[in-house]
């Protein structure tokens, strides 16, 4: 009860200090990413929109990687092979994640993913929360939690991932329970790393995913930040299980970013 109280309460901070003054505390985000997958030869690029809110400034002693992430929207293609295979989209209402002290909430709201390598990742509702610890200083930041979450959600894997599983090519929606692992720390004054390591099953059905990404982020200014990623995800349907491992890039462009 207190950490879904936690987090109820993070949140209506949230929607109060936007509601005061929503272009300064929530500017718009301009975000371009491209990812190449060595398993199946696929890749995707993405152009997208976001309202971000700067949870660090505006929350003292939260971590350096908590977000509020409003109102986006991504669109692009996949490549298959070097030729279009299919449009990449995804839009989210809400997507936030805070850890201050010992205590981390996140909260998702109408995220409908099909920008990646998962034809299929929506999550309608869900909440998360687990412990953390969190080390805070004048020349560095450095998180670890452990989170477990709870999302009503619809799944499809598509067909580059289930070609023979009927089950994998449909729309399946239940509940995704899921463990994740994440660490986070700023190693220099511009440069924050991150790992996530996860675990996801969808119930009533038999699907699984697990995953890791791994994230150097570089602040080039307060406008500009650039981001180098390595994944791998694994998949399981009733019948087989396949593998990706692969990199991404992402350049972001904040215009309306003030020093708070």
């Amino acid at each position: 009860m207190k950490r879904l109280l936690f987090i109820a309460l993070l949140f209506g901070i949230s929607l109060e200090s936007m509601a005061q003054s929503p272009l300064a505390f929530a500017p718009w985000q301009i975000e371009a990413s491209t990812y190449s997958a060595e398993s199946g030869d696929v890749s995707g690029v993405l152009i997208g929109l976001k309202r971000v809110v700067p949870v660090a400034s505006l929350l003292p002693q939260t971590t350096s990687d908590s977000k509020i992430e409003l109102l986006g929207v991504q669109l692009g293609a996949q490549l298959l092979e070097q030729s279009y295979e299919r449009l990449h989209f995804r839009a989210t209402a809400i997507d936030m994640l805070i850890q201050r002290g010992l205590m981390t909430g996140a909260f998702q709201l109408l995220d409908y993913d099909r920008s990646g390598i998962q034809e299929v990742d929506a999550n309608w509702i869900g909440l998360a929360t687990g412990p953390g610890i969190h080390g805070q200083g004048s020349a560095y930041d450095a998180a670890l939690r452990l989170l477990a979450s709870a999302s009503l959600s619809t799944w499809k894997f598509g067909s580059l991932i289930s070609t023979a599983s009927p089950l994998g090519l449909q729309n399946q929606t239940g509940a995704d329970l899921g463990l994740e692992l994440i660490g986070s720390a700023k190693i220099a004054e511009k440069v924050i790393a991150s790992i996530a390591v996860g675990s996801h099953r969808l119930t009533g059905s038999e699907l699984n995913r697990r995953n890791v990404l791994m994230q150097m982020g570089y602040l080039i200014n307060p406008k500009w930040t650039f981001v180098l990623q390595g994944f791998k995800y694994e998949f399981e349907s009733e019948d087989r299980s396949t593998d990706f491992k692969g990199i991404g890039i992402q350049l972001s462009y904040t215009p309306g970013a003030v020093s708070l």
